[in-house]
């Protein structure tokens, strides 16, 4: 995806109103929005060949947010709509530290953001996925085999102590 529709997409996230307030109190929610232009306008003007420079506020802001959304990734439920902006946010604030800041503590949790929502993705699969399989007579057996197998283990270490 490029950088134009990572930004038009954000900008189309902006407009969930009640997934925003979800995940953003009403100051921290203009903040993002503020942060992701500025650094939207940023990119465009080095892409057009213009210099930058780029306020500590905005860099201290950007490292708060990302460390921000690791935190609710790890410790919150996530909505459909929560994973799908951090990643696109993940991807504009990537793009806007390797050509703007170069800051290891954005670097870190934007790498931090991806692996969490991407096992995120992975488990929800593998939870459809095995929601989905149908357990015949074979399956049946081979469990009560298992199960067998794992409670002899447990009494024969039992008896061991």
């Amino acid at each position: 995806m490029s950088f134009e529709e990572t930004a038009q997409r954000l900008e189309e996230m902006f407009e969930y109103e009640s997934d925003m307030e979800k995940y953003f109190r009403e100051d921290r929610k203009e903040t993002i929005i503020s942060l992701t232009r500025d650094m939207i306008t940023t990119l465009d003007k080095l892409n057009s060949g213009k210099s930058v420079a780029v306020g500590e506020n905005m860099e201290d802001c950007l490292v708060q947010y990302t460390n921000r959304m690791v935190d609710v990734c790890l410790e919150e439920g996530l909505t459909d709509w929560y994973k799908d902006f951090v990643m696109e946010f993940a991807k504009l604030a990537n793009n806007f530290n390797n050509n703007v800041l170069n800051n290891y503590t954005v670097k870190r949790n934007v790498k931090t953001i991806d692996r969490l929502i991407k096992s995120h993705w992975a488990l929800d699969d593998l939870i459809k996925k095995s929601k989905k399989i149908k357990y015949d007579n074979r399956h049946r057996e081979s469990t009560r085999l298992a199960r067998h197998y794992l409670d002899s283990i447990e009494e024969e270490n039992s008896e061991e102590e």
